[in-house]
């Protein structure tokens, strides 16, 4: 098939990145923005450097060194990888890699715009009546329930109680952390408490509040360390 976008595919380049400036050739056309396509192509040619990978991975051999007559049956070779199935592996590597859930959606967005051009290109002839695989990536939300557990938050919020704080002082002391790890997750950062002490080892002692101090929000409880335990 004759491809309007871009029929000079370079032969010395691999088949993914001629796929991604031939799907840069169709935003252009479009009128994209030079940001959006930035951003669109980028996240396709992470996904497919990770199939790639993926595909390697699990002993599945490709022979993908493109010429112009070539490229349209290898783009086929390698779509036809593509299914829900892989595609869930994929989320799954994002989310293992702690990627923000933001970044996940804008990448499963612009696979999913891929998609659409990959199909009017009839490069999904193996799937059932040449559907789209990328329709099945559904955006992650957002307002997913925060894993207290995973932070410890349940035991700190105990110590907190055992020591006498207010429900109004634990509610807010857990709201600033919360608001913290949140803003960690969004810059792709890790907590790594490895080396600290163990939480039963954490002596917790909120400061005494005034009434007026503690409708304000109080002060962040002092927590020390038993040194002689930290290796």
């Amino acid at each position: 098939m004759y491809n309007q976008y871009n029929p000079e595919v370079n032969s010395s380049l691999p088949v993914f990145e001629n796929l991604v400036k031939v799907f840069k050739s169709f935003l252009d056309s479009e009128r994209i923005s030079k940001g959006s396509i930035r951003s669109y192509t980028s996240d396709v040619r992470h996904f497919l450097s990770w199939l790639l990978f993926f595909l390697k991975s699990n002993k599945i051999s490709l022979d993908l060194n493109s010429t112009i007559q070539q490229f349209n049956n290898e783009t086929i070779v390698l779509l036809k990888h593509v299914n829900p199935k892989v595609l869930n592996s994929y989320k799954d590597y994002l989310l293992s890699n702690n990627t923000p859930l933001k970044t996940i959606n804008r990448r499963f967005s612009s696979l999913r715009r891929f998609g659409q051009f990959c199909k009017s290109q009839n490069w999904f002839p193996s799937t059932p009546l040449g559907m789209n695989p990328f329709e099945t990536l559904k955006n992650i939300s957002l307002n997913q329930p925060f894993p207290e557990d995973k932070h410890h938050l349940s035991e700190y919020r105990n110590e907190l109680w055992k020591k006498g704080a207010s429900k109004l002082t634990i509610k807010n002391y857990l709201a600033d952390i919360k608001q913290f790890l949140g803003w960690v997750d969004s810059h792709g950062l890790r907590t790594d408490f490895r080396g600290s002490a163990p939480v039963g080892q954490i002596s917790v002692n909120p400061r005494p509040t005034s009434p007026a101090s503690e409708l304000a929000g109080g002060r962040a409880p002092v927590i020390r360390a038993n040194h002689k335990h930290i290796k």
